[in-house]
């Protein structure tokens, strides 16, 4: 709100608030907001639409739920064992929404992200396991079988392949040498 005294006043002028002050002969100039209290009820409901409103926010916010189930898993009474395997199944019901969540801010459209100063910086690409595939759109690690991504549900791309000139086996394209023969590629 002290940012907004402009619109305040300009609000105040319009719908005449303070007509009592003017009968009397005075007219407010200016004013000054130092500081607004707010409830505990209106500081939840613009966090939440805060939050709603930043996939930053909510990654975060999921990413520290990840953690404080993490942590809770490691003192678990039945075993830490047992915890963890729980922290796996929810992971698993979700199509590994929790995982996903845990790689993606390294894994952001254009590769960088901006510092506190507004210099935008690249990020490194999460280590991917070789029996998974990246989706390109979200950036969702999948089994390896799957054809479709299980967080964004956009189709497995075609892998683009590059044929040895000596033995003519089909590679991936990102492939140095051959994997038949060894002839680079």
């Amino acid at each position: 709100m002290p940012s907004q005294t402009d619109e305040i006043k300009e609000l105040m002028d319009k719908k005449v608030f303070d007509q009592k002050v003017r009968e009397r002969g005075l007219q407010i100039e200016s004013f000054v907001i130092e500081s607004v209290q707010l409830d505990e009820e209106s500081k939840e409901k613009i966090n939440n639409y805060e939050l709603a409103s930043n996939s930053f926010m909510q990654q975060g916010t999921l990413v520290g739920s990840y953690a404080e189930a993490v942590k809770d898993a490691a003192k678990n009474e039945g075993g830490a064992a047992n915890g963890f395997m729980g922290v796996g199944m929810m992971n698993m019901a979700s199509g590994g929404m929790m995982g996903g969540a845990m790689q993606a801010p390294f894994q952001q459209q254009g590769n960088s992200v901006k510092d506190m100063s507004g210099e935008q910086k690249p990020v490194p690409k999460a280590n991917v396991d070789m029996n998974t595939w990246q989706c390109p759109d979200c950036g969702n690690a999948n089994p390896d079988g799957s054809k479709f991504c299980s967080n964004c549900g956009k189709p497995r791309p075609k892998a683009a392949k590059k044929a040895c000139p000596k033995c003519g086996k089909e590679n991936p394209e990102s492939a140095k040498f051959c994997g038949e023969c060894g002839e680079a590629l």
